[in-house]
């Protein structure tokens, strides 16, 4: 087995294997009810439908994630002075 074949490999059997960061993430989601914004570099289809499964939107880059983090900051901002 060449080394590229068995980088494959690992990287396959540890794509499989439950992320703890992305567990944690679940139980603070269920316990606190908040939305919650995370920036996922990787580009595995497990951790995005992982994170889908508890309602967490998931950008691509900081940058973005920051913009729409402001966007959202703006929206509540404008809701709570339209009384």
């Amino acid at each position: 087995m060449d080394a590229i074949s068995l980088a494959t490999e690992m990287f396959q059997q540890y794509a499989q294997q439950p992320d703890p960061v992305l567990m944690k993430l679940g139980q603070l989601v269920k316990r606190y009810r908040k939305p919650i914004i995370a920036v996922s570099l990787a580009s595995q289809l497990s951790h995005r439908s992982f994170l889908e499964d508890f309602q967490v939107v998931s950008y691509p880059t900081p940058e973005r994630a920051v913009r729409v983090l402001s966007h959202m900051v703006d929206y509540t901002r404008f809701l709570n002075n339209k009384d």
